[in-house]
Parts: structure tokens; sequence; C-alpha cells
């Protein structure tokens, strides 16, 4: 995943952390399906993120077979889980901090 692309992904994720649309997500709005469907399967993982049935059900429409193997995914793309999370908690860190001023 070039820098780019992964700052897409980013970005996509914090406005739909405020503004959920399953059909947005639905329309894989990634270059690369697998690596979007790790960043769909690991965010349906973790609590601080939401929307855990919603990304579940996103997950198996994409790959009906991907559930409770995020690890066979990435795999397959090598996705840094670790930079995503980090990453991604540190923009939606930054945009709460941005709102609350």
């Amino acid at each position: 995943m070039t820098r780019e692309t992964e700052q897409a992904l980013l970005n996509f994720c914090v406005r739909q952390r405020d503004q959920f649309e399953a059909a947005e997500w639905l329309k894989v709005p990634h270059p690369e399906r697998d690596e979007f469907l790790a960043a769909v399967l690991f965010l349906a993982g973790v609590d601080w993120y939401g929307y855990r049935n919603e990304l579940v059900n996103i997950a198996t429409q994409i790959e009906p077979e991907s559930i409770g193997h995020l690890s066979k995914v990435v795999g397959r793309t090598g996705f840094d889980l670790s930079r995503f999370s980090n990453s991604l908690r540190q923009q939606l860190k930054h945009e709460s901090v941005v709102r609350a001023s």
C-alpha cells in the first residue's frame, strides 16, 4: 500500500466513524480489495471504532468466508495492522480535538 492510498483509506474510515454509511463501504473505496477487507475485519474486531455488526455484514458481503480469518486476509496482503491502528487512532483523536475547539 502506498502512503497515498493508506491516507485515503484512513480518511475514509475517519469520515465513516462520524457518518457511517454501509453502502459507501460496499463500494470498496480502496484500490486493493484485500487490503480494504483487512481494514474492515480489523475494525469489526476492535471495541474503539464501533459499528461491529455493520462491519461484519460488510465483510461477509465482500467475502463470505472472511469472518474469523483476519490473519489469512492480512497474509494475502501484508497489511500492517499495527500501523493502520495507530494512524487511525491518531487521526480520530485529532479530529475530536479539532471539533472541540
